[in-house]
């Protein structure tokens, strides 16, 4: 390993720690079923943008919204529009978080 490489590893360590005790009193515990919806719009040209979510008892953490970006960035959502998930946010024993559910499209013609 090369000197760029030994500090590119420590900088993500750094980096991963700093999240942790800037953030972690917002992450959410681990094996947790949340039931929600997020409403989100996919543009003309590509662009996607959360217009609303509600979780029950989910505070909003770097980590839930990396998670929620995930979903919104689906390849099931390319045609432009705006769409309604529901579903529910969960967490696995290693607070790794998913969605399950199902997303519909508004008609807004």
């Amino acid at each position: 390993m090369n000197t760029k490489d030994t500090y590119e590893s420590m900088e993500v360590s750094s980096r991963i720690q700093v999240m942790q005790e800037t953030f972690g009193h917002l992450r959410t515990k681990p094996d947790q079923r949340h039931r929600g919806f997020v409403i989100f719009a996919v543009g003309e040209r590509g662009e996607r943008i959360v217009l609303k979510d509600g979780f029950d008892d989910v505070d909003g953490s770097p980590w839930f919204y990396s998670e929620m970006e995930e979903l919104i960035w689906n390849d099931l959502y390319t045609s432009p529009g705006v769409y309604k998930f529901v579903g529910i946010y969960e967490t696995d024993s290693e607070n790794s978080g998913k969605f399950i559910g199902q997303a519909t499209e508004f008609d807004i013609s």
